[in-house]
Parts: structure tokens; sequence; C-alpha cells
């Protein structure tokens, strides 16, 4: 099942107070969480994502978050600079021992690094793709030594 289906069928009220007890340090008061959850479940998911898959693993204490890209099996790769249409068109598989509302609470974290709204996220999203974009041609003309 995809992200976005699962907020779907998620309950704001549970996501803040999942939030509220595993995340304090966000500091996201109820109607943050809730402006956060209309915004996501308003957008539409990018179904060319759905073979990659957000994977929310426990690892002694900590709880970590990735997705795998198909063409890329033995990587990891982050959600904060990943488009929001992408990660909600991603499958989730959240570890046994964690249970699915954390798991939601954390994806949501990661995915909201650089913003909690979408415009915010977007824009630095993009500025970083292009920064990534120069480094890459900066480097593609660079000389072994």
């Amino acid at each position: 099942m995809n992200l976005k289906k699962l907020l779907d069928n998620s309950s704001v009220l549970d996501l803040h107070y999942t939030i509220d007890k595993f995340l304090p340090h966000l500091n996201l008061s109820y109607s943050k969480v809730y402006d956060l959850y209309y915004e996501l479940i308003k957008i539409d998911p990018n179904e060319e994502y759905s073979e990659h898959t957000i994977r929310v693993n426990k690892c002694d204490d900590e709880i970590d978050v990735y997705f795998i890209d198909p063409s890329e099996p033995n990587e990891k790769f982050a959600l904060d600079f990943e488009y929001w249409e992408n990660v909600l068109g991603m499958s989730v598989k959240v570890d046994p021992d964690v249970y699915l509302t954390r798991g939601l609470a954390e994806i949501i974290y990661e995915m909201t690094w650089n913003g909690v709204n979408y415009e915010e996220h977007t824009k630095t999203t993009k500025e970083f793709t292009e920064k990534l974009g120069e480094v890459a041609e900066d480097s593609e003309s660079l000389e072994e030594i």
C-alpha cells in the first residue's frame, strides 16, 4: 500500500499523539499536524514511484527511515529532498516491532525536514536539486590527478 493510502486511512489525532510522544523535539501543535495532514492528503501521488519502497526499521532504540529505488536495490536514499508527490506514491514497509502510526510519524518527520508545508519543501528541494546538478557539472570538468 502506498503512503497516500496509509495516510487516508489514518487519524490526524493519532498522528499528533504519536508525534508528540515519540518526536517531542519537533514541537508540533495539533493545528500544525492537522494542517500538514490535510495538505498531504490533497496531493496526488506520483504513481511512477509505486515500485519504490519506504522502509521503517527499528535499530536498537532508533528508528531508521529510508527508501529503496528498484533500479539501485542495494542503496538507501533519504526522503529529505524528495518531492512529496513521489514520496506519497511509494509503498511502505514498517518493521513489525514498530507500530504503524509510529512509522507514519517517522516518515512525516523525514519528509518534512525541509519544511512543513508543500511550497516551502518544494522550493528547498528544487534549490537543492539545482545545486546538485551544478556540482555534478563542475565535477565532470575536473581532471584526475
